[in-house]
């Protein structure tokens, strides 16, 4: 009988499967190769702080705090269960062959990790030796301590999988001794906060966050230094260099959100650069893409990120996960998802409600700043600290500085971002607005960044910052065209004076205001511009090109008008004032008289004011007039109806006689003089007794939900690349991080009644923008807002109604390079072609809000040009087709 070599060996694996079965079965004090873990103290309880916590989770404080505490104190945290399944991959089998599925519990979070039995062993080695270091004691004391003591402390099987013989039969017993390990060690918060048990569990403080997604993945990875933004930052990148020549690589803690990558220091905790998913987001890996064994090359139209695993299983695993990322958030990466090429989606159903002027605006931000709980985004073109939200007011309550100063100080941290101006061009003192939010920062929420900055070679010089937006807690955004500067309060009243108790509420009549103009012998700057600019286009095919020239020199000084321009029409323009002088005085002397004036009178005076100036074209009206007036001389009838002659509007309203409605500078007039000496708020610059103010008349809108966290995103994207180009390694400054979309809890808006006055419309809406390299520091230039005016244009059936503050627009010209001209053109053109009813409503100021006759001329310059002088005009196009 021949001997049964294999039925030796089956009898010996049973024998030591037993064996190990037995000792897994027995109790824990007669277990062998298991070793218990003391606990660093007997406190078992947790500072908790209410500031860092809303409804069981932390709040973007916590990450600024920089604690790097992960789960949420007195929340409980519970391994549910452990499943093991035994996986064949080499040598990785031999040691660890079972791979471990860990379900965790933390409030209402749920998530599964999976781990080996050597990433057991790494935490338990790392909680017993900050153990060691907490008591200060040896190994061998707390060995015997431990004997000393009751059992309830964590025990821990030191044996691997392997060495313990653990096989398919007697596994679940090793889950069921994983389970009551693991949830022994989550019971003590030093062990909860520790680094190991973070980096076990894969949480961080970006984990469990109010308003932030839950995390994809998170764990650590190797980040290469010297990554490129927009060309900054670049070490010596030479195809022919090794990676480990160039730069070297640095342990970050990742974490993969809802729409964005980003990454922590693992000293500080500190929030570096987040990677938001974007048109140019994309994943690349591999040693020609990524220079490196086992990295992964992400990039986006902001930044290029290179990261390296520790295997080729963490290498696959983390770029499916970025896939997952593309996937879920496609409205982003998807151009023809997010129509006109925008970087946001369409948004349905959205809430919006409009402004128009600033009295509603103003007040409705006021009040819903008080209501804000986290975070303030707030980007101007020009920001007053001074400016008053609501009015009249006895008191600075509701002064813009004074509101954030209040907010600030009560958690919330505010963040503004204004345009740099060049000071030799604009009087915007943007260094007083940072100064002055800066003094009231008593905690340090409140932060200032201005941008861009202007270097004679390289700077940017010919571009503005000029959108206005107040964003609050990332679900309500306010946005459109009023800034909150001085200039731009007004209501439907637009008071041109403003002397409080001294408030004169009567309005002379047109033809008074004519007499005492004539009688002064005043030439007013809008005469003097309407006759520069006629003359100014007229040479428009000489100055053209002088176009530079022509800019530079409207913003190189504070020229007045009739002081360096001496103008061509000013012969004619005295002969027609002697003209209305005549007929002026002929009006005064039937009033002094007794005469009462008749309708026809008041019409023939009426054309005769207009006849002064067009002689030509009322002769032969003014004939018949005295013809009908010589027939009808005895006629005593003529005076049966004779109205009264009533001014074309009521008095100026003066909701309250009391107070001033503009204080100091705010009582403004552009034409009259530009504003100065923006740090003396109170004090007046111009004469409010003797110079009216000028009205401002602007639209706004607020939005809720998720088209605001589309708001919220961009200014995101310009906060975080202006932060990597003039405060990078400014602690102070933090990266900021986009709230999910997901959350539609915390996207309801519910208390909407705290600052509008009636109830918000249900819209479908979307952001457009126009940005670039220098402005948000994109590879590629993004002019959605300009795509969606060309659709719309073209879209058009009736009529098109623009009201703006510039129209400028130039088919194929060099400098002007919107298409708007090409496409009013097409729609006009067919339009007559159809025989369509078509009309297109143009609204623009008189003038440019400027005191400099250069800049008005500017200006002016190339609003004719667009409209109607010049071979490339939109009328001499028409007429030429």
């Amino acid at each position: 009988m021949a001997h049964d070599e294999s039925g030796g060996v089956r009898a010996l694996v049973r024998y030591t499967a037993g064996m190990a079965e037995l000792a897994i079965h027995a109790g824990h004090p007669d277990r062998k190769h298991n070793e218990y873990l003391p606990y660093p103290d007997e406190n078992f309880n947790e500072t908790v702080d209410q500031r860092l916590q809303r409804a069981n989770k932390f709040t973007i404080e916590h990450i600024h705090n920089r604690g790097g505490q992960a789960f949420v104190p007195n929340l409980t945290v519970i391994v549910k269960s452990i499943t093991a399944d035994r996986t064949y991959a080499g040598f990785t089998e031999f040691l660890n062959p079972y791979l471990y599925c860990i379900t965790v519990e933390h409030g209402r979070f749920e998530w599964c990790i999976y781990k080996r039995y050597r990433h057991f062993h790494d935490l338990h080695k790392a909680l017993l030796q900050s153990v060691l270091i907490e008591t200060k004691r040896s190994r061998s004391d707390l060995e015997n301590r431990m004997q000393e003591e009751n059992n309830e402390n964590p025990c821990f099987p030191t044996r691997n999988d392997r060495m313990a013989f653990i096989n398919d039969g007697i596994i679940r017993e090793r889950c069921e001794i994983l389970i009551e390990y693991l949830n022994k060690v989550l019971k003590h918060p030093k062990f909860r906060s520790h680094s190991a048990t973070r980096e076990f569990f894969g949480v961080s403080c970006l984990s469990f966050v109010y308003g932030i997604s839950v995390s994809r993945k998170e764990g650590y990875l190797l980040k290469r230094s010297h990554d490129d933004y927009l060309g900054r930052h670049t070490f010596c990148l030479f195809r022919f260099c090794p990676d480990s020549c160039k730069c070297h690589h640095d342990r970050k803690w990742f974490a993969i959100k809802d729409t964005y990558l980003t990454y922590l220091r693992t000293d500080t905790h500190e929030l570096r650069f987040p990677m938001l998913v974007d048109r140019g987001f994309q994943i690349s890996t591999g040693l020609r893409n990524a220079a490196t064994y086992r990295g992964v090359r992400i990039e986006n139209l902001q930044r290029t990120l290179v990261i390296k695993c520790r295997t080729t299983r963490d290498c696959d695993e983390w770029k499916q996960h970025l896939l997952d990322l593309i996937e879920k958030a496609k409205s982003f990466v998807n151009g023809t998802a997010s129509r006109f090429n925008s970087y946001a989606p369409k948004r349905e159903k959205q809430l919006a409600y409009w402004f128009i002027n600033g009295k509603s605006y103003m007040e409705a931000i006021a009040k819903a700043l008080l209501t804000a709980k986290e975070e303030v985004f707030i980007t101007d073109w020009w920001l007053s600290p001074e400016i008053m939200l609501i009015r009249p007011s006895d008191d600075e309550t509701f002064r813009l500085d004074n509101i954030l100063a209040r907010i600030a100080d009560a958690g919330v941290r505010v963040y503004v971002m204004i345009y740099k101006e060049m000071s030799f061009a604009v009087s915007l003192n943007s260094a007083y607005t940072k100064r002055v939010l800066n003094s009231k920062n008593n905690r340090g929420f409140i932060k200032v960044i201005r941008h861009p900055d202007h270097y004679p070679n390289g700077g940017v010089l010919f571009w503005s910052h000029h959108e206005k937006m107040v964003v609050i807690d990332q679900k309500i955004a306010f946005v459109g065209g009023i800034d909150l500067c001085y200039g731009r309060w007004d209501d439907d009243f637009m008071r041109l004076v403003d002397l409080g108790e001294d408030n004169d509420r009567t309005l002379k009549l047109p033809y008074e205001l004519t007499a005492h103009k004539a009688a002064l012998n005043d030439i007013t700057l809008i005469e003097t511009a309407q006759q520069a600019s006629t003359r100014m286009v007229e040479q428009a095919g000489v100055i053209s090109s002088k176009r530079n020239d022509l800019l530079r020199a409207a913003f190189s000084g504070s020229n007045k008008a009739g002081k360096d321009i001496k103008l061509a029409g000013q012969t004619q323009s005295s002969e027609k004032e002697h003209k209305m002088k005549n007929v002026t005085k002929k009006w005064m002397d039937s009033k002094k008289k007794g005469e009462r004036p008749t309708s026809s009178n008041r019409r023939a005076v009426k054309d005769d004011a207009e006849a002064a100036i067009r002689p030509e074209k009322y002769a032969r009206k003014w004939m018949k007039l005295a013809q009908k007036a010589r027939k009808h001389a005895d006629d005593s009838d003529d005076y049966e109806d004779i109205e009264d002659l009533q001014p074309a509007c009521d008095p100026t309203p003066t909701i309250d006689r009391k107070h001033r409605f503009f204080i100091g500078k705010d009582y403004s007039n552009a034409y009259e003089k530009d504003f100065e000496a923006l740090d003396k708020y109170s004090e007046d610059y111009i004469a409010r007794d003797s110079v009216p103010r000028m009205p401002w008349h602007d639209e706004a809108l607020v939005v809720f939900g998720s088209v605001a966290r589309d708001v919220a995103r961009h200014f995101i994207q310009r906060w975080n690349i202006h932060k990597c180009e003039k405060s990078l390694e400014n602690d102070n400054y933090p990266f900021l991080l986009p709230k999910s979309y997901d959350d539609t809890e915390d996207l309801n808006v519910r208390n909407w009644k705290d600052f509008l006055e009636s109830k918000p419309f249900h819209v479908d809406a979307q952001c457009v923008r126009s940005v670039g390299p220098w402005s948000i520091g994109t590879k590629s230039v993004e002019h959605s807002i300009q795509n969606a005016y060309i659709q719309m244009i073209d879209a058009a059936k009736h009529f098109i109604y623009i009201e703006n503050q510039f129209f400028i627009t130039i088919s194929q010209d060099s400098q002007v390079r919107n298409q708007l001209a090409d496409t009013l053109f097409r729609r006009i053109e067919r339009a007559h072609q159809l025989h369509e009813k078509f009309r297109i409503y143009v609204v623009l100021p008189l003038l440019p809000g400027f005191d400099n006759i250069n800049a008005v001329q500017a200006v002016l310059f190339f609003i004719m040009r667009s409209i109607t002088k010049g071979d490339s005009s939109l009328l001499k196009r028409l007429e030429r087709a």
